[in-house]
């Protein structure tokens, strides 16, 4: 998944195929994620990477200044925990369904038994 990120990024002309070669290693080599790395190295801006992970995902993006402010029903359908752990976090709550901003790669298969385990509908973003 971190190399599609990179190709969408590489063939926008947001970044040189030589820095994503390059981040790629460097985030192989230390770890954590490709995003991370692209914006540690000041590589891509934040803008531009966001909507290479929308078209990397799937997923609609969400820029951080359309985050409303977190609904307190939403926190306690989510321990902390399972948050921090699994990159999910709950932004809203309807009825049945869930609104939570994942981190990339998306793990569709764990949105699927949190769906299950919370019986409501997760809508990734």
């Amino acid at each position: 998944m971190p190399t599609t990120l990179a190709r969408i990024l590489a063939e926008a002309g947001a970044i040189t195929p030589a820095a994503a070669e390059h981040a790629l290693h460097r985030h192989l080599s230390v770890g954590g994620a490709l995003d991370t790395v692209l914006l540690e190295d000041g590589v891509c801006d934040e803008n531009t990477l966001l909507e290479a992970l929308g078209k990397a995902s799937g997923l609609p993006t969400l820029h951080p200044s359309q985050f409303a402010p977190v609904d307190p029903k939403s926190l306690q359908l989510f321990p902390f925990k399972l948050a921090e752990r699994h990159g999910i976090v709950p932004i809203a709550v309807g009825k049945r369904h869930v609104d939570v901003a994942v981190s990339y790669p998306v793990d569709k298969m764990l949105l699927e038994e949190t769906s299950f385990m919370l019986g409501r509908d997760l809508r990734p973003q």
